[in-house]
Parts: structure tokens; C-alpha cells; sequence
């Protein structure tokens, strides 16, 4: 079913004259050219900048927090002076989630009416690289608690405020028939950020962990610069932004009419929700619940990375070619298997092949959340739209999170969040199943 199928009244005439020969989405393929290697390199350098941050955030930062007590004339609930609880933990690893989602559906919007130089979407993309890059610098000093908590929030916000506009740039400049494989692209150069902080945690968190920061700032700053001013916006949307902008206050109801669009948000937001909940206590699991070392425990994760990056590319080419939809389902079945056997595991050893297992299911929603999102919006309100989407999904992750961290308090093991989290990818697989989606490759 393509978008402008639905209720006639809910698009304008301009998204409607848009509609000739469209695809899954609605879009028109005939005016979109594909990318070039050159460009598509370009664009999904950006995907480096999510993987350095949000390995930062999900698994460096709940080891950097046992550095802290928890500050005093806090209420007594919350252990002042004493260990940052699991709970609060899981809270600041994705408050950045719930703030910079919030603001999503705000900077799409202004994206959608920007009309600069640069483009209507690099703009945000290099404002957001260089605070963010400002913000993870300053945890280089390991600075007192409420600085540490305003660096924390400030660079999670702002790399949402380039990564809403970064993420529908996808729409923008690519044909439905290239998304999966770009997609793979992004993922795969997320990989690649999440490999370099895990490899500068292994050598230096011990011994200079300062380091970790700063050269974790200048990857970002690089590597969103290299999308703003190397990624060519296409001139026919720039000139259509004004009219783009004409009704916000009814995108909730443009996307609760077309249920595909509906229901596809609501089935990765319960990704997400699981998601949420097991990723920041990965590398506590290992420290915790397998004894090992610190710098040791990096090393789940850095399994994860690699069989996630060894399977995105692949994944996207499969998805052009047979449906992301059809790739998407089997691999959140196995990612759900994984987290559920994972959960009791007692050893590194037995955990190892786990983690292996758990980046091969995790490629799918990787690689390919986003451009099966892509394939559903409308591209007029294209980052309206997928600025919604976002935050639904940046709110559900600290959701999942404070969930999982409730867990760990209440029962004093970190087993717990990886059932939860195994329950959830199960669910989302359940619901993915009732989008549909007329349009995809047989």
C-alpha cells in the first residue's frame, strides 16, 4: 500500500502531484538517482558518530559511573554517598535518549522548512557534531557529578539534533531500490565507531581513560562534518520546504491514519524497549555476573560489534532483494533466542558464542530499521515524520532501561534484563508481522 493511498484529505495536492510511479513508500523513483559510491560513502560515514557515542553512552559509561558516589542532600532513597544504584545508572546511560527524542519531531520539522547553503538537513547535522563533540571532550577531566550529568545530557541532545535530520537524509537522497544496502552501509560504519571506542577501551581505560574521550570527540566531529559539506542535498525538496512545513499539528493524525506507518513504529518501539534494557548492563554483566575484569569486559561487546558489522552489509543487499520485512522478522527471533541462553551464561566462554549469536540477530534491526522506515513516510514530511518515529523510540529505550535497572535492584542479578529484553524482541516480531507492506521486492 503506498502512502498516498490513504484518506485524500490528509495529504496536500503538492504530496499527491509527488506520487507518480511510486514504490512501497510513495516515493517517486523515476526523480531520485541512485547514489554513487563516492556519495553513499559520504552519507554513511555519518553512521560512525551514532556507534562511538552510543557505545560510549550504553557500555563505557556504566563502568565510568562506579567512579561516583552519589552526591550528597540527595533524598535517602536514591544512597546518597554511597555507589550509584543500577537504576540511576540505566537512567543517565539514556536520559539523552528521552531528552533528545523529545526535540526530534521539533528539529525534522525545522529541517523540513530550511532551505540553506548547505542543504535543508546539514546544518543540524554539523551544529549537533560540534556540541556533541564539545560535551564528550569534557568528560575527558572526569568532571564533579552535576558537570559529568550536564556533559552526559548535552552531548546525548545533540547528537540527536544531528542524528533526526542525518537519518532522513535517507529518504531524501535515495531510491527505494538502494535503501536496504545503504542501510547496511550506515550500520556497517556504525560498526565501525562502536569497534574503535571498544578497541580504545581495551588499551587505555585502565591506564587513560581521558583518552578514550577525546579521541572519541574528534571521530564524531570528523565524521558528521564529512556528511554535512560532502552529502549533496537534492535542490527540488529545498524549494518545496516551505510548503512542507504548512500543517504540523496534524502529523500525529497523518501517521495514525496509515496504519502500516502506525503499527511499524509501535513494533520497534517494543525493540527498543528491550534493546534499552540490556545495553548498558552488558559490560556489568561480565564484570558482575562472569568476574572478570573491566578492560575484559569490553570484549562481549566487541563480538557483538563484529558479528553486527559482518552482518549488515549483508543483510541490506538481502533485504533489496527479497523484502526487509521478510529479513527483519528472523533476525529479532534470533536475536530474542540469544538474549533468553545468554542470560545464563556463567563463564566468558559460554558466553562468547552467545554474543557472537546476538550480533548476527542484531544486523537485521540494525541495517535496516531505518530504511524500512524510510520506505513509509511521505518524502515532503520526511523528517517530520521520521523525527516522530525517532522520539517514539528514543522514549521507549530509557523506558526499557529504568525497567532493566529496577530489575538488577530489586533481584540483585543483571540475568533478569536479558530475559525481559529476549521477551521484548519476541513481541516486536509479532507485531512487525501485521505491517504491511504491498510494495516490497518478491
Amino acid at each position: 500500500m503506498a502512502l498516498q493511498q490513504r484518506d485524500p484529505d490528509i495529504l496536500s495536492p503538492a504530496d499527491k502531484g509527488d506520487a507518480s510511479d511510486t514504490n512501497a513508500s510513495g516515493d517517486p523513483e523515476d526523480q531520485i538517482a541512485a547514489l554513487s559510491i563516492t556519495q553513499s560513502l559520504f552519507y554513511g560515514t555519518g553512521g560512525i558518530a551514532g556507534g562511538l557515542v552510543f557505545t560510549m553512552m550504553n557500555n563505557a559509561l556504566p563502568l565510568f559511573l562506579l567512579s561516583y558516589a552519589m552526591p550528597l542532600g540527595l533524598p535517602a532513597f536514591l544512597n546518597p554517598g554511597g555507589p550509584i544504584p543500577a537504576t540511576v545508572v540505566a537512567l543517565l546511560t539514556n536520559e539523552r535518549s528521552f531528552f533528545g527524542g523529545l526535540i526530534q519531531p521539533l528539529v525534522g520539522h525545522w529541517s523540513d522548512r530550511t532551505n540553506s547553503r548547505i542543504g535543508r538537513r546539514s546544518p543540524y547535522v554539523l551544529f549537533g557534531g560540534i556540541a556533541t563533540a564539545i560535551a564528550i571532550a569534557s568528560l575527558a577531566f572526569q568532571p564533579p557529578f552535576w558537570l559529568m550529568f550536564a556533559a552526559v545530557t548535552l552531548a546525548g541532545v545533540s547528537l540527536f539534533v544531528a542524528v533526526g535530520p542525518y537519518t532522513t537524509l535517507l529518504a531524501d537522497i535515495t531510491p527505494y531500490r538502494q535503501r536496504g544496502r545503504i542501510g547496511g552501509m550506515i550500520a556497517l560504519a556504525g560498526m565501525v565507531g562502536a569497534l574503535t571506542f571498544s578497541f580504545l577501551s581495551i588499551l587505555l581505560w585502565e591506564t587513560a581513560r581521558g583518552w578514550v574521550f577525546a579521541i572519541t570527540a574528534v571521530g564524531v566531529l570528523a565524521s558528521l562534518a564529512i556528511v554535512a559539506f560532502g552529502v549533496r542535498e537534492p535542490e527540488a525538496l529545498a524549494s518545496q520546504a516551505e510548503h512542507a512545513a504548512e500543517r504540523p499539528a496534524r502529523l500525529l493524525h497523518e501517521i495514525l491514519a496509515y496504519r502500516p506507518l502506525a503499527i511499524y513504529i509501535a513494533a520497534m518501539a517494543v525493540y527498543w524497549l528491550g534493546a534499552g534494557a540490556a545495553t548498558p548492563f552488558i559490560t556489568r554483566f561480565g564484570v558482575i555476573e562472569l568476574r572478570i575484569p573491566e578492560s575484559t569486559s569490553f570484549i562481549l561487546l566487541l563480538v557483538i560489534v563484529l558479528a553486527t558489522a559482518a552482518g549488515a552489509v549483508a543483510t541490506g543487499f538481502l533485504a533489496d532483494k527479497i523484502g526487509r520485512k521478510r529479513v527483519l522478522m528472523p533476525g529479532l527471533a534470533i536475536f530474542a533466542l540469544a538474549a533468553l541462553v545468554g542470560s545464563q551464561a556463567q563463564t566468558i566462554e559460554q558466553a562468547l558464542p552467545i554474543m557472537l549469536l546476538v550480533g548476527i540477530g542484531n544486523a537485521a534491526p540494525t541495517a535496516l530499521h531505518l530504511p524500512l522506515l524510510a520506505d513509509l513516510v511521505p518524502r515532503l514530511r520526511a523528517g517530520a515524520c521520521m523525527g516522530f518515529a525517532s522520539m517514539v523510540w528514543s522514549v521507549a529505550q530509557p523506558i526499557g532501561s529504568f525497567l532493566g535497572g529496577l530489575l538488577v535492584d530489586f533481584t540483585g542479578s543483571y540475568r533478569g534484563v536479558f530475559i525481559f529484553a529476549g521477551i521484548c524482541m519476541l513481541a516486536a516480531a509479532l507485531v512487525l508481522r501485521f505491517v504491511k507492506i504491498e510494495g516490497e521486492r518478491k
